[in-house]
């Protein structure tokens, strides 16, 4: 029964009933504490994109955006162009290629909420195609200049640069094996040739000292983009 203040009296199932709904209250205060706290700390849904859209002439950012086309998100502002953005494992930050006026491309790393960019490569080269080990502490990228185009691996903080290949040819798209421990990788091991598919092992130095590099296709046309 419901009287005053001073003199209600509650029958057992109905302390059950508001102990069950206070319950259900607090759970739900929780769970939007969560979604939020997620939110400000740049997190993403499974579905989001990762993409270079261009929004002005000559001038291309990193966004993502969901896979229904909704919550378009502005990841960097780039000087020039900002291309090749591939997600990290944990989907909390992206490695991309940036190239301003007067430059060439190098690597930087940015979480998804667009603060903490780093720079990851430095030089005169054209540094591209970066692509997260599955441990999220390295990235596998390819460095072009007039002698061709070699594989290199490198620390997600800037350390431990390392070259893979020493060809001479161009080397292009690598994708690291879930376990980490080998890059497959499309080249060209003659400059007139078509590309094909190799793997190497990723733990470093010339590809001759570590087993050497397994060629996987062979075409009269391309075999390019390799995913592992």
């Amino acid at each position: 029964m419901r009287g005053g203040a001073g003199d209600a009296t509650l029958r057992p199932e109905e302390v059950e009933m508001k102990s069950v709904r206070g319950a259900a209250a607090v759970l739900g205060l929780v769970l939007l504490a969560l979604v939020a706290s997620a939110a400000s700390a740049g997190g993403r849904t499974s579905s989001a994109i990762v993409f270079s859209h261009g929004t002005a002439p000559n001038r291309y950012d990193v966004w993502t955006v969901g896979a229904s086309g909704r919550q378009p998100r502005r990841v960097t502002r780039s000087c020039m162009w900002d291309w090749w953005p591939d997600w990290s494992p944990n989907r909390t930050r992206v490695a991309f290629a940036r190239a301003c006026p007067n430059g060439n491309f190098d690597l930087y790393v940015v979480r998804v909420s667009g603060r903490g960019l780093r720079r990851v490569t430095r030089g005169p080269a054209l540094d591209q195609w970066p692509t997260w080990s599955p441990d999220g502490s390295r990235l596998a990228f390819v460095r072009g200049n007039d002698a061709g185009a070699e594989l290199y691996v490198v620390g997600a903080d800037g350390k431990g640069l390392r070259r893979l290949t020493r060809n001479h040819v161009e080397d292009a798209t690598p994708s690291w094996s879930p376990d980490g421990r080998l890059i497959v990788f499309a080249s060209k091991r003659a400059r007139t040739g078509p590309f094909s598919l190799l793997v190497i092992p990723a733990a470093g130095g010339v590809a001759s000292r570590v087993g050497g590099v397994r060629r996987l296709t062979t075409s009269v046309y391309e075999d390019v983009d390799p995913d592992w």
